[in-house]
């Protein structure tokens, strides 16, 4: 099989981290399947982190001699750990906002299912969502921090869940390939990133994020 990804300036936003975090995530998913990515780019130099993804993430480079080893290259967790994360856009001031421990994620899980009703999903659309959310919000009090935090923003047709722990997380791209079959956890993003459209995880000062979006 054959993936072709081509280089869109209009989504380098302010410093390119965009297309760090795309680069990286294409070759964890993509990893120990037979697949061959082609990444098309314009003449190098690009502009700041653009550039410099396109520099670290590619193991090979294509040369008018054809195909050779780029030395540049570092694997996903070292390029993500040494460029920017870009976090996704703002979206106001939520229509929910819920702190929470461990003892209380069932309210995390009530909170949801009221706001799929809100946007109209049918039983499985919303049912998705909730384990969707709960397996993140879940993971944010087991690993982040004692006390989580559940964002909520509730649009006809669209539901997005953000959850906000004080801990740090070193591999923001995780969950995005099959756990193998005989690791007994750490399973719970990979099953998110299932049963939603989007999954966005990022650090910032007060701690780590991770944005879900589901849609109708």
């Amino acid at each position: 099989m054959l993936v072709v990804s081509a280089h869109d300036p209009d989504l380098d936003g302010v410093d390119g981290g965009f297309w760090v975090e795309l680069e990286a995530a294409l070759n964890i998913s993509l990893a120990g399947l037979p697949v061959l990515q082609v990444c098309a780019y314009p003449r190098l130099p690009l502009h700041g982190a653009v550039g410099e993804s396109a520099e670290v993430n590619h193991p090979l480079r294509l040369h008018a001699s054809g195909l050779a080893a780029n030395p540049r290259y570092r694997p996903p967790a070292e390029a993500v750990a040494a460029l920017p994360i870009a976090p996704p856009h703002l979206l106001g001031p939520p229509d929910v906002t819920l702190s929470y421990n461990t003892f209380e994620l069932s309210r995390v899980r009530d909170a949801v299912t009221e706001a799929a009703r809100a946007c109209r999903f049918d039983t499985t659309r919303g049912e998705d969502m909730v384990q969707a959310v709960n397996e993140i919000a879940t993971n944010a009090v087991e690993h982040g921090s004692p006390q989580a935090e559940l964002s909520v923003w509730a649009r006809d047709g669209e539901l997005v869940c953000e959850v906000q722990d004080s801990g740090v997380i070193t591999l923001p791209l995780i969950g995005l390939a099959p756990p193998h079959p005989s690791q007994a956890r750490g399973r719970g993003t990979w099953i998110a990133r299932q049963l939603c459209d989007s999954l966005h995880v990022w650090r910032a000062p007060d701690g780590t994020h991770v944005r879900l979006l589901s849609r109708a």
